[in-house]
């Protein structure tokens, strides 16, 4: 095997053990109904289940239909450790009462985890 492919064959395997999948585990909470007046909050739980450390895992949360968003701060999780935050989103003057679909991500540079989940505004 040349240097070259033997490079690149260590490589692949570091980068697939630095990178697992379904390292860290995301539990959302958030009222189901909200009204314009008042900011959105969301609630975030994010587990580390690896047995490692991760770094850089950051949470957004984003209204398409709107263009609105909300991103916590970058934070790191030691092995089993978990992280919980609260996130506020101000919603604009000009929504109208209705359902909206919301995309809660998680991620760093490793993974990403979506759900997506529907508020109504009132």
């Amino acid at each position: 095997m040349s240097r070259t492919m033997l490079f690149v064959f260590m490589l692949l395997v570091l980068s697939f053990s630095v990178c697992a999948s379904d390292d860290f585990y995301v539990f959302i909470h958030y009222d189901e109904a909200a009204t314009v007046d008042e900011p959105l909050d969301l609630f975030y739980n994010v587990r580390n289940v690896a047995d490692r450390r991760i770094d850089d895992i950051s949470f957004k949360a984003y209204i398409p239909e709107l263009d609105v968003y909300t991103v916590s701060g970058q934070f790191d999780l030691g092995k089993g450790e978990v992280h919980s935050g609260y996130l506020f989103m101000d919603l604009p003057d000009y929504v109208e009462a209705g359902e909206y679909l919301v995309r809660f991500v998680s991620s760093n540079d490793c993974e990403r985890h979506v759900r997506h989940r529907y508020i109504y505004i009132e």
